[in-house]
Order: C-alpha cells, then structure tokens, then sequence
C-alpha cells in the first residue's frame, strides 16, 4: 500500500484538469475502445460504438470497456452535452478495454485512479504510463 497511497498523495497535490464529454469519447474512440454507453448525448451523436461479439473479444483480449457512464456533476437520468466537463467515467463490468482507456484518459493529462466498488486496492494511471509499463499488475 506504500507506493500506491504515495502514489495517491502526488494525484491529490495537483487540481485535476477535467476532460469534456466530446475530449472523453474522442480519446475513448481513437484508443480503440467500444462499449455500451449508460448514459444519453444532447447535441452529439455517440461515437462510441458497441462491442459486437463480447465473448470473442474476451477471447482476443480486445478492447471492450463495458457498461460506460459520463458523470458530469448532476443526475445520470439527464443528458449530457459536448461541452459538459466529466468529474468520472465509470465502467460497469469492464472487461480487457478498461487498461486502455484508463491510460488514453491519463494521457490526455491527468492521473486516473481506477478502483472496484465492492473491493480491491485502487490503481493509479499516470500520464505517460504504456499498457506494457500496467499489464501484469492491472486488477481487472
């Protein structure tokens, strides 16, 4: 826990620099991401596609993200626009694509700490990290 909660104090020391819906799904779009979006676009056609044979890209160790939702500071219910800024990306059931997006998103900037609800240790992304850099230790 010693690198991890060090880990956690650096991300904690600099303001988070927040994505907007357009910049999350772009860069979500150009690492080769697909899921089921969980949430609705005003103004935007969703560019994230479905993924279209789960168990083939389990198989294939493709980049299935899973369930998604864009939390952008009021209720999931609500539709979300381009230029909404996103405080969290959530996947539901994530599958293989979850490293991917998670260092695509760190890429754009800022750390992602990703963590399981139910339990588990959270894992910090920093920009700049590879997926070679993550793979043996990524939880999920």
């Amino acid at each position: 826990m010693g690198e991890v909660a060090a880990q956690l104090v650096n991300v904690a020391a600099e303001p988070a620099q927040l994505l907007t819906v357009e910049q999350v799904l772009a860069t979500l779009v150009s690492a080769g991401c697909h899921g089921d979006a969980w949430y609705r676009l005003e103004g935007l056609e969703d560019p994230l596609p479905r993924c279209p044979d789960r168990w083939r890209c389990d198989a294939e160790h493709g980049r299935d993200i899973g369930e998604v939702s864009l939390h952008c500071g009021r209720d999931l219910a609500e539709p979300v626009r381009r230029d909404d800024l996103v405080e969290c990306v959530s996947m539901r059931k994530p599958r293989s694509g979850s490293l991917p997006a998670a260092i695509a998103l760190a890429a754009m900037g800022s750390a992602q700490i990703a963590f399981d609800t139910i339990d588990g240790e959270p894992f910090v992304v920093m920009p700049g990290q590879r997926d070679e850099d993550l793979a043996a230790t990524w939880p999920w």
